[in-house]
């Protein structure tokens, strides 16, 4: 994975190198952390993606009830978890 370096103008824009644009696209979230700024692309078609990301995990065997009840449960144990620590 090259590594580039990439400035702001003095109006504040940043200039992707080519190569860059042409493998991840020209739209990015800019993520702030503590200490970082993230670039992360702009997925073309973004509920694909999430249905990839779902189908690689396993949960295209759920319905959205049982997901829905799932993601319920495990809420309930970690309250349950954080309220335990206090």
């Amino acid at each position: 994975m090259p590594t580039a370096i990439a400035h702001c103008d003095d109006r504040g824009r940043i200039v992707l190198p080519k190569d860059t644009r042409e493998r991840h696209g020209d739209e990015y979230y800019v993520v702030e952390t503590h200490n970082d700024i993230i670039l992360v692309p702009v997925p073309k078609d973004p509920i694909k993606d999430l249905q990839d990301i779902g189908r690689r995990a396993g949960l295209d065997r759920y319905s959205i009830r049982q997901l829905r009840q799932m993601a319920l449960d495990e809420a309930s144990e970690q309250l349950e978890k954080r309220h335990a620590l206090r």
